[in-house]
């Protein structure tokens, strides 16, 4: 039970019990530092490149003030009584918490377009009980996400770490202390060597998996524990005390402390590999400020004690909530990016939003003690209080899935006929020379933005795979070697269509399968996402060809796909990456990409290579609502969206039948002007992939291009 008490009571010596450490002057200073590198970050991310280190802070404070309460709980023979102490952060952290997720998720229905209600409120719901990090840790890893808008709620991800650390952290000292108490040793010092090993194991993780995947480390839980450590030691030590015995010392740590923490945010950038060792750095500074006590009557006390400093560090917690889903709301608001003087309007206007909620939301919830109300009914309060709000910020994302998945299986039949040719105005038929299609770049009622950002190859083949089990698609890591094959359909006597490249290639999946279906033909798709399918024989601008997995799978891919069965490879590549690199560096792309071509036409296979699709500086779902009802929205110049494809170029200078060049542009783009919806579908699902609806109305342009090379 949560209101029974757990006492682990060392049995030999017991460390000196101090004063509680309720308020400390350096601590709310240390705070309001924090709390400022973070929300400068935020607005100025170009001007203070490292001040994500704040949140590091933030976790080094909670290490040393959580484990000093708890300590102190124990050695005055309390014990570490679990319902008063998760009560406690029930009633400090959620009340604001669970408000401020709760006008965000009405003010992402009320500003932001529909089409981004799923990304923004799933965020919302995933704050709502503490596991924010764990899935943007997820959408961090997946390439078809990475050109999501900015979530209101990611800066949740930190809140996410601490709960999961509040929860797991009193039941490892009850477990360390009992230890003391059956062995006969002092608590502090089992304390002290769990927590040695525990940072020590934390801290080598956060190295290994911040050089492994810099981005989920990032958000990880493990990776920051050993920073909770770190706080959590000075406390064991009985160190960081309210009046320091030497304060000229205390008063030069604290200065360093700053220095170190202040000096990480102007160093590091964006593209520094954090956390991992570099963030030792602030989290020594954020120990130097904690660990040698406060400076009373020094000068730097009289600094830490100004009123702005110690008001910005009581409304820290709730400074930090409200700035971030002001910062990404209000450009929806005003239908454009913050101007610099908005961005000085929007902080000073933070300020007393913070300063309300802190006076009248933390404190009086905090202070709260209704009669009647143990522990564990507030525990259950406040966990009810946030499922409620998980599932009611649902709500709207169910029905508009609903929406899209009834819409996708009403299309299921007209998108078919679109790929037998049968729909000479839907999609992509509505871009071939000589169709008459009125209204032909007016969104369709069933085919709009919402369902746009919403369709995805897997629902695509899916809803045809549960009639149809050609449309199955099934994934594996070859035997020995990186490179994943996934296979869709059966040969029955038609061959083997092989799709390679990256995930321009695989949008083209859409089209190729519901062929293959028609004609008997199995698919195998071998493709790895920012991995263009071009022998790396040039300097690539693209970082991502110089990591792996990319570079492995590029000394392996084009030896495996020549020593396949194929009836005719198809190979598509994101070659509009390849822009602006001046003319040495497109002869060489050009290059080396007849060099992969001919290592395949030499093993027999015959070859279409498709051309890249148009490259928008806008998500497309986006722009299209933002643009209103409308006969064409979102349209651009055509030289502002579609540069020379050295893949089209390539293959204008291979003379050999087996190899066939198809170029897609001519069905998104007229001479001049590139179009977002064509034959009533919007062509985009965000900045550079086909919706897979549009991408099946190109069956038709395929399929002919496949029987010039006589693969059928």
């Amino acid at each position: 039970m949560l209101n029974e008490v757990a006492a682990a009571r060392p049995v030999v010596r017991r460390a000196r019990v101090r004063g509680a450490l309720t308020f400390l002057p350096s601590i709310q200073a240390l705070r309001a530092v924090a709390v400022s590198l973070v929300v400068v970050f935020h607005l100025w991310p170009s001007r203070l490149t490292g001040g994500y280190v704040g949140v590091d802070v933030f976790f080094v404070i909670s290490g040393f003030l959580i484990t000093d309460h708890l300590l102190r709980s124990a050695e005055r023979g309390g014990g570490i009584r679990l319902g008063p102490f998760y009560a406690r952060r029930v009633r400090r952290l959620l009340p604001a918490a669970l408000l401020v997720l709760l006008v965000t998720a009405v003010a992402t229905v009320v500003v932001v377009p529909r089409s981004l209600w799923g990304q923004f409120l799933t965020g919302v719901a995933a704050s709502a009980v503490y596991a924010g990090n764990w899935l943007f840790a997820a959408r961090s890893v997946d390439y078809f996400a990475a050109d999501n808008a900015d979530s209101p709620v990611q800066h949740y991800w930190s809140l996410g770490v601490e709960e999961q650390f509040y929860l797991v952290w009193p039941l490892l000292l009850l477990v360390l202390l009992a230890v003391a108490a059956r062995v006969g040793v002092a608590g502090r010092r089992v304390v002290l060597a769990g927590l040695v090993l525990l940072g020590s194991v934390s801290f080598v993780v956060s190295v290994w998996w911040t050089a492994a995947d810099q981005v989920v480390a990032y958000y990880a839980t493990p990776t920051h524990v050993w920073e909770f450590v770190a706080g959590g030691l000075v406390a064991v030590l009985g160190l960081g005390a309210r009046r320091a015995a030497r304060p000229v010392l205390a008063g030069v740590a604290m200065v360093a402390g700053v220095g170190l923490v202040v000096g990480s945010a102007v160093v590091l950038d964006g593209a520094t590999a954090f956390p991992g060792w570099v963030a030792v750095v602030p989290v020594v500074g954020a120990v130097l400020v904690i660990a040698f006590g406060y400076p009373q009557g020094s000068v730097v006390a009289r600094v830490v004690e100004l009123a702005p400093v110690q008001l910005v560090g009581r409304i820290s917690y709730a400074l930090y909530l409200w700035h971030w889903p002001v910062v990404v709301l209000a450009p929806y608001v005003l239908g454009r990016p913050l101007w610099w003087a908005e961005k000085l309007v929007v902080l000073a206007g933070l300020v007393p939003l913070a300063w309300a909620t802190t006076r009248w939301v933390e404190d009086p919830v905090r202070r709260w003690s209704p009669r009647g109300w143990r522990s564990g009914r507030v525990v259950l309060a406040g966990v009810g209080a946030s499922a409620v709000l998980a599932g009611a910020v649902l709500a709207p994302v169910a029905v508009t899935d609903a929406q899209v998945e009834r819409h996708g299986s009403s299309l299921a039949g007209v998108v078919d006929r679109a790929v037998a040719g049968d729909e000479p105005c839907f999609g992509a038929a509505a871009a071939l020379p000589g169709a008459s299609c009125p209204g032909s770049h007016t969104v369709r009622d069933d085919y709009g933005p919402v369902e746009a950002a919403a369709d995805t190859q897997e629902d695509f083949l899916g809803i045809r795979a549960e009639r149809d089990d050609r449309f199955r698609r099934t994934c594996a890591v070859v035997p020995g070697l990186v490179v994943e094959r996934c296979d869709v359909g059966r040969d029955t006597g038609g061959g083997v269509v092989v799709v390679v490249g990256d995930s321009h290639a695989n949008h083209l999946m859409a089209p190729v399968v519901s062929l293959a279906a028609d004609r008997g033909m199995a698919v195998v798709e071998v493709f790895l996402t920012s991995c263009r399918p071009v022998l790396p024989q040039f300097d690539s601008p693209v970082a991502r060809e110089h990591e792996e997995p990319c570079t492995t799978w590029k000394s392996q891919v084009f030896d495996y796909v020549a020593g396949l069965d194929a009836s005719v490879v198809i190979t598509s590549g994101a070659a509009q990456g390849y822009r602006g690199l001046g003319e040495e560096v497109d002869a060489q792309i050009v290059s080396a990409y007849r060099a992969t071509w001919q290592q395949w036409l030499d093993a027999g296979h015959r070859l279409l290579v498709v051309s890249d699709v148009p490259l928008w500086d806008v998500s497309v779902p986006e722009c299209v609502e933002a643009s209103g009802p409308s006969d064409d929205p979102c349209t651009r110049p055509r030289d502002q969206l579609v540069g020379p494809d050295l893949a089209m170029v390539a293959a204008q200078g291979v003379q050999d039948p087996r190899l066939e060049a198809l170029d897609l542009y001519d069905a998104f783009c007229d001479p001049d002007t590139c179009h977002s919806v064509v034959g009533g579908v919007v062509t985009h699902k965000d900045t550079n992939h086909m919706t897979p609806t549009f991408a099946a109305t190109l069956a038709p342009r395929i399929s002919a291009a496949m029987a010039d090379l006589g693969a059928f």
